[in-house]
């Protein structure tokens, strides 16, 4: 059967993770009456230690709803950050509370286990187990589900112990045959397995729990989605220093460093940030906030395209017409110095726009002169090859003096 989908709000999602909480508790307290009575009456110790954990599961629900529930409030006095991590810390007392179950079954299993079992109407006990398979898998698959929508690690803690109930019960059967053959060892023993599983249930459970408070991530889905999208999507990012994604409750924060090219303009940087934060955050409903923080470091080597009319090096008379434009001189500038230059022709026609983009980006120039360019040159060197475009002033005449006069600029 497909799986329901259920879009939410990210303001509703906890909501709907404490009214399933809610509808599981009282499921678990008549589920859990039923087994007590049926333990009782029929002498049927392994029912007796599935009643008590019943009662333990409703305990870990509840501490889901409470955490669930203060995960709504919000962020405010001390607590600039909100208070999401009350849902991981009642995961965590899940677990410490499934695995102290886990320990006491055993011991009293242990008691059992060399006892000739002594067993009364082990039809009401069928009973019991039948309506526990069946209520178990119905929770199962509500609280999974509910788990899947609020992205909560709690809820995700008792689905699966109730995956871990039906499968107890299912041993439980073969303990009660046992009993009615007044078989020894086998329900002890069959007690200790159901022990040991809720022990190891707890125990990973506990874990995760634990590591999420301390903010581990183990998602690198997640983090390769969006490192792919920024090298997609963005013209402006020249690295991607760091990406850093903690859990918190039901859901991400995350902090991004990117190391900017040096000569994007601020406003390509504004709109190109504000697209990739969109993109971002739709990569995962459960991303609550992210952070993008930039570095434009300055540069070391700064090539310069200079149009100049004849080669004359450095003396090269300034080409006023880009239409007439036969050559430009190469240069790059470091420490404040002329290190390397070179004339280089300029075949293109000023109409010729893919070709002379693909001439300034194959050079690796920074900073064009301009010279009375095409206005659609213009933009598209600034706004998708993000080169800037140093004005031509009419007092410099020759290369040297226009290289000479960016130094002091960029200086």
């Amino acid at each position: 059967m497909p799986e329901e989908k259920i879009e939410l709000p990210k303001e509703d999602i906890l909501f709907y993770g404490e009214k399933k909480a809610k509808r599981a508790i009282v499921y678990l307290a008549v589920l859990s009456l039923l087994k007590a009575f049926a333990g009782y009456f029929t002498g049927i110790v392994i029912l007796l230690a599935d009643a008590v954990s019943s009662v333990a599961d409703i305990l870990s629900i509840f501490a889901s709803y409470l955490g669930l529930r203060l995960s709504r409030k919000k962020e405010g006095g001390a607590f600039k950050y909100g208070y999401y991590k009350a849902e991981t810390l009642a995961a965590l007392i899940v677990s410490i509370i499934t695995s102290v179950l886990g320990i006491d079954i055993f011991l009293i299993s242990l008691d059992r286990f060399l006892e000739s079992p002594q067993i009364s109407n082990p039809a009401i006990g069928f009973f019991a187990i039948i309506v526990n398979i069946i209520v178990s898998y119905y929770l199962y698959v509500d609280l999974k589900k509910a788990a899947q929508k609020t992205n909560s690690l709690s809820l995700r803690n008792n689905a699966i112990d109730k995956k871990n109930d039906i499968l107890r019960a299912v041993v439980i059967v073969f303990g009660i045959l046992a009993s009615m053959y007044s078989i020894k060892y086998i329900e002890g023993a069959i007690g200790m397995i159901i022990s040991l599983m809720i022990l190891h249930s707890g125990l990973k459970n506990g874990k995760d729990s634990l590591f999420f408070l301390l903010d581990y991530w183990d998602d690198p889905k997640l983090i390769n989605k969006i490192r792919n999208t920024i090298v997609k999507d963005s013209l402006i990012v020249k690295t991607i220093k760091q990406i850093r994604l903690r859990r918190a409750g039901t859901f991400i924060f995350g902090e991004i460093y990117l190391e900017i090219i040096p000569f994007a303009k601020m406003e390509d940087l504004r709109v190109e940030l504000d697209k990739l934060q969109k993109k971002i955050l739709g990569l995962d409903p459960y991303i609550k906030n992210l952070i993008i923080y930039t570095l434009v470091p300055k540069p070391s080597t700064v090539r310069v395209a200079v149009p100049i009319e004849q080669n004359n090096g450095l003396k090269s008379s300034i080409s006023r017409n880009f239409d007439k434009t036969e050559n430009y001189l190469l240069a790059n500038i470091r420490d404040n110095k002329i290190s390397k230059w070179e004339v280089v022709n300029f075949p293109y026609d000023s109409n010729d726009f893919p070709n002379i983009i693909k001439f300034f980006k194959k050079h690796k120039i920074n900073i064009v002169v301009d010279n009375d360019m095409h206005s659609l040159v213009y933009c598209e060197i600034i706004a998708k090859s993000h080169i800037s475009v140093f004005p031509h002033f009419s007092n410099v005449k020759d290369a040297e003096g226009m290289l000479k006069l960016l130094m002091i600029s960029y200086k």
